[in-house]
């Protein structure tokens, strides 16, 4: 919903600095869009309950696949056992985040840099080629890093006594050969994810009750 809000902004500032050539009245529509963006104390309160309710049923279901694999027990209640084993993965994915935040800099202050340079240049084009390249480069290293980090809860679930440091390690370890192999299964997936995102997408529209509708799918 913030995004959808930011974007005319941003299109909307854009035409406006073409139009007069004023560098300031873009930053300061920019920075007021990003700014409107954000959600108020009650939005952000509602958006940490449904995560950690995600979070518990996303950690179930990998227990259940453990549970499935090993002994073919694996059943419903799984989905709730993730409640207990909250506190490590949540730590897990606070260490992942901080990860790819550093590497996701990258190319996040190259979209920055080109910006500003295109705003000096008076150069749409170059502002949507930079953004384009930027974004794609962004989308591949969320890909690498998925792979990459993809089998640590694994760990994390079924080694208790490894650190949270050690699960990530580990996973980057058994996916380095692998990282074509496990992609080529992302694929598999794909028309799954896709149809998922439209589902999602349409319950979207109900606000904050359409989020919590979305999360058995």
């Amino acid at each position: 919903t913030g995004l959808a809000r930011v974007l005319p902004e941003l299109m909307a500032a854009m035409e406006r600095y073409s139009a007069g050539g004023d560098p300031d009245v873009f930053l300061e529509a920019y920075f007021t869009a990003l700014g409107s963006a954000h959600p108020g104390f009650g939005g952000w309160l509602i958006t940490i309950l449904l995560g950690l309710a995600s979070l518990m049923i996303s950690t179930g279901l990998i227990l259940f696949y453990i549970e499935t694999v090993r002994t073919r027990k694996g059943g419903f209640g799984n989905l709730l056992d993730g409640l207990t084993k909250l506190p490590r993965v949540i730590g897990y994915n606070i260490m992942v985040f901080i990860f790819t935040l550093g590497w996701m800099m990258l190319p996040y202050l190259a979209m920055l840099a080109l910006t500003f340079i295109s705003i000096a240049m008076n150069s749409l084009a170059l502002l949507y080629v930079g953004m384009f390249v930027c974004w794609a480069a962004m989308i591949v290293i969320l890909v690498l890093l998925e792979i990459r980090y993809s089998q640590g809860m694994y760990f994390l679930l079924t080694r208790p006594e490894v650190g949270i440091l050690d699960c990530i390690t580990l996973s980057k370890q058994i996916m380095k050969p692998r990282k074509g192999e496990y992609f080529v299964l992302m694929l598999s997936f794909l028309g799954w994810s896709i149809g998922l995102y439209l589902m999602n997408l349409v319950l979207s529209m109900f606000g904050y009750l359409g989020v919590l509708l979305s999360l058995p799918l």
